[in-house]
């Protein structure tokens, strides 16, 4: 009976407010409970529009429970001033679908702060989300085209997954890739910030994105020192740096900024090295970061890699660092007798 009042109620007012809000309303869809979701709650709103700076928008009441924004066509911001997206403690609570094909407008916009918790999913294929305040993600974010601005500090202890072709902005804050949470980058998609990745933390790159992929770290508008509290740094990493390379490599992460571009690894940095599919020839090399500046390269080691080793272009002020292919001497006896067998082969012939 509740569910019903306050549905006359939304009817009642948008019938009075005009087309384009009731296009913007109704592409919010609810799953099983309307009543749940604050943004359709009118006593949040001020003369029958959505009041921005009060409403919190929650979407979380349910496991069932499910928004969708997309598809109203016309040129406008949805604002709210916290974007919540499950229930603190609840599993499997709380899901947001982002599918809007008109672009970067209209975007959903959390004018403050944005908070993910543990099991909730937000699945974004086309427009654009963005949040200005510090905000957390701890669940699990799977983006694949449109726009994501991370206009502010955001602490990832969830799984933030970046396939498709879509554009990750950092801005000039900085991402924090906290210990169990992990910043996922595929295919041709676009990637920028300032990047912390904490002990236990990972960063993925898989493959190079067709040489279309991009993967830029900026300065950090915090002056943000992982180790002494002071100085500017772009890349610092205590956790890991997990590439998968196919036959031409990974995306490279670019740390670049008129010769003031530090990337720093810090004591625990690992890095970890997978094939996509084929092998590389003996000492084959595949440059992985460019940066300005890289200090701390003794703290970066190799895990679960024993036919790689990391190289660097300069070993005293290295500006590049790489990993080379040296198979060990069973694997390389492989290489050789496989290589023998072809050349026996093609004698026979």
């Amino acid at each position: 009976m509740r569910n019903t009042t306050i549905l006359l109620a939304v009817v009642a007012v948008l019938a009075l407010t005009g087309s384009a809000w009731a296009d913007e309303i109704s592409s919010w869809k609810s799953g099983t409970n309307l009543a749940s979701h604050s943004w359709f709650d009118t006593a949040n709103w001020t003369n029958g529009m959505p009041d921005k700076d009060l409403i919190e928008a929650h979407i979380q009441n349910v496991a069932a429970d499910y928004c969708e924004f997309g598809n109203s066509g016309s040129n406008t911001v949805w604002y709210a001033r916290r974007l919540i997206v499950g229930t603190d403690g609840v599993a499997n609570n709380g899901y947001l679908t982002i599918n809007n094909t008109y672009g970067t407008t209209p975007r959903l916009h959390a004018e403050k702060a944005m908070t993910v918790y543990a099991g909730a999913t937000i699945t974004h294929t086309a427009g654009s989300l963005r949040w200005q305040n510090a905000s957390t993600m701890a669940g699990t974010y799977n983006f694949s085209g449109g726009r994501v601005g991370a206009y502010h500090k955001t602490d990832i202890s969830g799984q933030f997954n970046c396939t498709g072709s879509g554009t990750f902005d950092g801005d000039i804050r900085r991402e924090t890739i906290k210990s169990g949470g992990a910043l996922n980058v595929g295919g041709d998609v676009t990637v920028s910030g300032s990047f912390h990745i904490e002990a236990g933390g990972t960063i993925k790159i898989s493959g190079s994105g067709a040489g279309t992929a991009t993967f830029t770290v900026k300065e950090s508008a915090y002056n943000y020192d992982p180790g002494s509290g002071s100085g500017q740094y772009y890349w610092a990493q205590s956790g890991l740096l997990h590439v998968e390379l196919d036959s031409s490599g990974c995306t490279q992460i670019k740390v670049l900024d008129e010769g003031e571009g530090e990337a720093e690894f810090l004591t625990g940095a690992t890095l970890d090295v997978d094939l996509l599919g084929f092998t590389p020839t003996q000492n084959q090399v595949f440059w992985l970061l460019d940066a300005d500046t890289i200090t701390g390269k003794a703290n970066l080691s190799l895990v679960n890699s024993s036919n790689w080793e990391i190289v660097w272009d300069d070993e005293t002020n290295p500006t590049d660092m790489g990993v080379k292919y040296v198979p060990e001497p069973a694997t390389l006896a492989l290489l050789t007798l496989g290589g023998l067998s072809g050349l026996l082969r093609r004698r026979r012939r």
